[in-house]
C-alpha cells in the first residue's frame, strides 16, 4: 500500500513511524486477548485495535491505528493546528484548536489530536479491511497542556505524561506489527 509519512512538527514530536497493513481481517478479540485486556484494565473493541491497546500496556508506549481507506491522499503526518481548526474525535465530540495542539493529519486535515486520541473519521470498523499503524513519540508538556485545554484525559495522555524515549518506538512498531500478523 502506497503511503507518505511526514513529520512537520519535531520540535515537538522527536519521532512518527507509521506502517500501513493491507487484508486485515477486523472480528472479535481472541479469548486471551480478551481476559488479558480486562486483566489489564482495558475494554475489549476488536482484534485490530485491542492489539493496539495491549502493546500499550506491555510496553508503555502508546500505539494508534488509522482505517487507510479513510485516509486522505494516502498520506499521514503531523504539524501544529492552524487556530480555529476543528478535529471529531473518537466519541463524536468535535474540538476547536489553536496553534499548540500537535494534530495528526491526512492529505485534507486533521485526523488525530497527538497523545490524546484518534478522530472519528478514520477510525477503525468491521469493514476496515486496510490499516495504518502509528507508533510515535510527542513532547509531554505539549500533550499535557493540549489535554488540559480540551478536558481530554486517556491512557495515552497518561503515558506521554511520563515521558517516553523515541528510542523504543522501532522495537514498539516491530512488535505490534507481529501481533497484527498473527491476528
Amino acid at each position: 500500500l502506497e503511503l507518505t509519512v511526514s513529520n512537520e512538527a519535531s520540535d515537538v514530536v522527536p519521532r512518527f513511524m507509521a506502517v500501513a497493513v493491507r487484508d486485515v481481517t477486523v472480528k472479535k478479540s481472541p479469548m486471551w486477548l480478551q481476559t488479558s485486556l480486562i486483566a489489564l484494565g482495558g475494554k475489549p473493541i476488536n482484534n485490530i485495535v485491542d492489539v493496539t491497546n495491549y502493546v500499550m500496556l506491555l510496553t508503555a508506549q502508546p500505539t494508534h491505528v488509522y482505517d487507510y481507506d479513510k485516509l486522505r491522499g494516502k498520506y499521514l503526518g503531523t504539524r501544529l493546528a492552524k487556530k480555529g481548526e476543528k478535529i471529531r474525535l473518537l466519541y463524536d465530540k468535535t474540538y476547536e484548536l489553536d496553534e499548540s495542539d500537535i494534530v495528526i493529519v491526512d492529505g485534507e486535515g486533521p485526523v488525530g489530536l497527538a497523545g490524546i486520541m484518534g478522530g472519528m473519521d478514520s477510525e477503525v470498523s468491521s469493514e476496515t479491511k486496510n490499516i495504518v499503524l502509528e507508533v510515535a513519540n510527542f513532547d509531554m508538556y505539549a500533550v499535557r497542556k493540549s489535554s488540559m485545554r480540551h478536558g481530554l484525559f486517556t491512557d495515552a495522555l497518561t503515558r506521554f505524561n511520563k515521558g517516553q524515549s523515541p528510542l523504543q518506538n522501532p522495537v514498539v512498531m516491530k512488535q505490534l506489527q507481529a501481533f497484527i500478523a498473527g491476528m
